[in-house]
């Protein structure tokens, strides 16, 4: 379990970053404008092997997370679950005509589904239908896609300070949730290239 952290930590402080600077361009869009994170690997190793340290890898990321599979499927090679877990961000704000971070991070819940396809020596990881549940919240606007990119993207080309400290905290949320699903993924392969 402390491995797991450990390995979490250092993907999500690996540079995902331009300059130092998250980018809303580093989203992968799908065709259907909602965000789909896509990542194939060759990997050593039967199609068995892979799926028990799956399996194994699944069940350690369990403890830290609420997860359900909903698909487990050994002899076509398929994993597919349902996650739930945390994300962390930054507010910003307007003071004294200057935009500023807040030293109060906040978190949020983010929702997805987690698909793994083993196929002979290769091994695809698909993270899609993201949502970030928000009481009362119309799905549209909840669905982490292109609507909501588009939406950070105009808040943070505004004029109006109030507006850009809003596409501040609306990039450092993208960044969360892109750092947390990247790490996942590269967590994974990682998990994987064990013998």
């Amino acid at each position: 379990m402390k491995k797991l952290i450990l390995i979490l930590f250092i993907i999500l402080n690996r540079s995902c970053f331009m300059n130092g600077q998250f980018s809303l361009d580093s989203i992968p869009v799908a065709e259907d404008g909602n965000v789909k994170y896509e990542k194939a690997f060759d990997i050593s190793g039967t199609k068995d092997q892979r799926y028990s340290k799956a399996k194994i890898w699944l069940s350690d990321s369990f403890k830290t997370s609420k997860a359900v599979i909903e698909t487990d499927d050994k002899e076509e090679g398929i994993l597919i679950v349902k996650w739930k877990m945390l994300y962390n961000y930054d507010i910003y704000t307007v003071k004294n005509k200057d935009i500023e971070k807040l030293n109060n991070p906040r978190s949020g819940n983010i929702d997805f589904t987690l698909k793994i396809y083993l196929k002979d020596n290769k091994t695809k990881v698909i993270v899609s239908d993201i949502d970030l549940p928000f009481p009362g919240m119309p799905a549209i606007l909840s669905n982490y896609g292109v609507l909501k990119i588009q939406a950070a993207r105009y808040l943070l080309n505004s004029d109006q300070d109030n507006y850009k400290s809003t596409g501040m905290t609306e990039l450092s949320r993208f960044e969360g949730i892109h750092k947390i699903i990247t790490a996942i993924m590269e967590n994974l392969h990682s998990s994987l290239l064990k013998k």
